[in-house]
């Protein structure tokens, strides 16, 4: 049993979440408070939080489209997000560092998908580093090939999961 619980996020979780994303990737890859603050408001049913008491420890976050283009960067703000497009894509899964290594990245995943799944959603998306794609694929997720995205400058890969 774990102790953490998964939830929804809530506008006040949002400054942490921010913080973990700030410690978990590079400046130039990390999504703005601003851009956090949007995916929150215009779409909290694909914004998890994972929470140890009063703590935020990690988050996962999405948004809903019609386009299947990762490679198109509107794809990670919330002016191309449409809750009624079929296809969720992943923009951040991030655990902070004191709680990595304890399977909550897992849970966040699981826990999304199944909501994916309850929202009658046909596809879940993502972009990862090569050496993700492995861990992801665990998940059900299947490898596209390298995406087109240079986002932050690094060469990513696309990967996507149907229903």
């Amino acid at each position: 049993m774990s102790d953490y619980a998964i939830r929804e996020v809530s506008a006040g979780d949002v400054v942490a979440c921010h913080a973990i994303e700030q410690r978990c990737f590079r400046p130039e890859e990390a999504a703005s408070l601003k851009v956090m603050q949007q995916r929150a408001a215009c779409f909290p049913e694909g914004f998890l939080v994972a929470e140890k008491g009063e703590k935020i420890i990690g988050f996962l976050n999405s948004g809903a489209t019609h386009d299947e283009d990762l490679s198109n960067d509107r794809l990670k703000s919330c002016d191309s997000h449409d809750g009624t497009g079929p296809n969720l894509v992943v923009f951040s899964v991030a655990v902070h560092p004191d709680s990595q290594g304890l399977g909550v990245a897992a849970r966040l995943l699981r826990d999304f998908l199944n909501r994916a799944r309850l929202l009658e959603k046909k596809a879940v998306m993502l972009l990862c580093q090569p050496e993700l794609v492995p861990y992801y694929a665990r998940f059900g997720f299947r490898h596209l090939g390298p995406s087109g995205s240079r986002h932050g400058g690094v060469a990513w890969h696309e990967m996507k999961i149907e229903f």
